[in-house]
């Protein structure tokens, strides 16, 4: 028994390192504020990329949300494209996720809140963005990536 659960253990262990998801490591110097807002046993993930000249995103990390407000930073005058998913497992019913992309170019003047929740089986995703100094948020234009088509 011992001799078959030492390879097995090895084999485990060597699965587990080859995940391909990484951290992001905040970039830049502009507030992003998350706040998720979803049920118990929801795990919500942002994986986050940047769209480069020639139209080509580059990977740079994903961030698990917690079930409090956290705070990161994005670069600005740079095209964002999150990709927010939403998931769930369960021994009965099995696994199910969601996602939805935002794309987004942040300005230098402002901070960016993102507001996630996913309740009764119903998601809510939005993106505001107020300036510095002021307390009212405004909807961020969704950008489109039709140039690169």
């Amino acid at each position: 028994m011992l001799k078959l659960f030492i390879p097995l253990s090895l084999c485990l262990a060597l699965l587990s390192s080859c995940s391909t998801i990484k951290p992001y490591q905040p970039s830049g110097n502009h507030h992003l504020n998350i706040y998720n807002n979803s049920d118990e046993g929801i795990k919500t993930e942002i994986d986050v990329y940047h769209v480069n000249q020639a139209c080509q995103l580059d990977y740079q990390g994903t961030i698990t949300a917690k079930d409090t407000t956290q705070t990161t930073r994005i670069k600005t005058n740079q095209i964002n494209y999150l990709v927010v998913r939403f998931s769930s497992s369960t021994f009965f019913s099995g696994s199910h996720s969601m996602s939805k992309v935002l794309i987004f170019k942040p300005e230098s003047d402002h901070t960016y809140y993102l507001d996630l929740s996913y309740i009764d089986d119903i998601y809510n995703i939005k993106l505001d963005q107020s300036k510095h100094s002021a307390k009212q948020r405004k909807t961020v234009s969704q950008l489109t990536l039709n140039k690169c088509q």
